[in-house]
């Protein structure tokens, strides 16, 4: 399966839609995923290949001395790790083949399969017949591989029930030792057996297989480590993409209206974006009503002083004091 690339620049990102970014984003998350699925897988077997060599060595150490209930339990032993050998190879095989867990296939499936039988409102928007046969080819190889990705899954717990298997005979090995005088650490050197049996070299080959998953890890801790750098890249990309909006208060730019201030892009994008254009020309409105009413208004009465708050006289009082 095609994995999305992260080596997009900044700039690169800034330039695409908000949309393809966010698209991006999940695309990132599902790389993830797979990407901790895989690394969960491999720990996990190497916790089993430690346990099998564990067994296998401290089987070398007694192996001059098996009894015939020994032996049996030895071909149980090599039968179990050879079942299990079988179902991690072809385990790994699909892995190899098809990343993704099957969750995530089931997701991307049900995606195409909503495209393929959704009408969009916008004729436009309908793909081309080349688009839609890709999409078409798209749902079958999903289809298959969800199908193998089960093989898959069924083929990892008869791994695990093996191994299961492999510990429970590794108890009765323990069971069977019996001590002895002679010192079995001096055993230094590879020992002839049986093809049933255990030898030297498989316990080398089993810790080879041990590095390799070492090296596997750290592969997976740095793709792990750059995925999430970039996710959080775009994550830092979309938040601020949200906030741009939410910075400019529509309270402000309605002042800046009132007073008939111009606006800038990002003030009139806010505007638009709240979507209260019809308020503009209730508070234009508004202004010119309180223009009109200042001439109508009731002239302030002057204040008396105390020497103008006496009774006027009449003129018959004014006759009367000049007789």
């Amino acid at each position: 399966m095609s994995e999305i690339t992260s080596n997009q620049t900044r700039d690169e990102i800034e330039d695409m839609d908000l949309s393809n970014i966010k698209s991006l984003k999940q695309d990132l998350i599902n790389q993830l995923e797979a990407c901790e699925q895989e690394f969960r897988d491999l720990v996990e077997d190497r916790r089993n290949q430690i346990d099998i060599v564990k067994t296998l060595r401290n089987a070398l150490k007694e192996v001059e001395s098996m009894d015939d209930g020994r032996r049996e339990l030895l071909k149980e032993f090599h039968g179990f790790r050879k079942a299990a050998e079988i179902a991690k190879n072809l385990r790994d095989k699909v892995n190899k083949l098809i990343p993704p867990p099957s969750d995530i296939l089931e997701k991307w499936i049900e995606k195409t399969h909503n495209s393929l039988t959704t009408i969009p409102n916008d004729l436009t928007e309908l793909p081309t017949l080349p688009r839609e046969k890709d999409i078409f080819k798209r749902f079958f190889e999903l289809q298959v591989c969800i199908i193998k990705k089960k093989e898959c899954e069924n083929a990892h717990l008869e791994y695990v029930i093996n191994i299961g298997k492999l510990r429970e005979v590794s108890k009765k090995l323990d069971l069977h030792r019996e001590e002895k005088e002679k010192n079995i650490s001096e055993i230094t050197n590879d020992i002839e057996v049986d093809e049933n049996s255990v030898s030297r070299k498989d316990v080398r080959k089993i810790s080879k297989k041990i590095t390799g998953i070492d090296k596997k890890l750290d592969s997976l801790k740095e793709e792990r480590s750059l995925i999430r750098d970039e996710l959080n890249k775009i994550k830092i990309l979309i938040k601020q993409n949200n906030s741009k909006v939410r910075k400019i208060s529509i309270n402000e730019v309605k002042e800046k209206i009132k007073v008939g201030s111009s606006l800038d892009a990002s003030e009139f994008e806010a505007l638009l974006h709240e979507g209260n254009l019809s308020g503009i020309g209730s508070i234009n409105n508004d202004k010119n009503i309180k223009l009109n009413k200042k001439p109508n208004q009731k002239k302030k009465m002057r204040k008396l002083g105390s020497t103008q708050r006496k009774s006027r006289r009449g003129n018959t009082a004014a006759l009367r004091e000049n007789d």
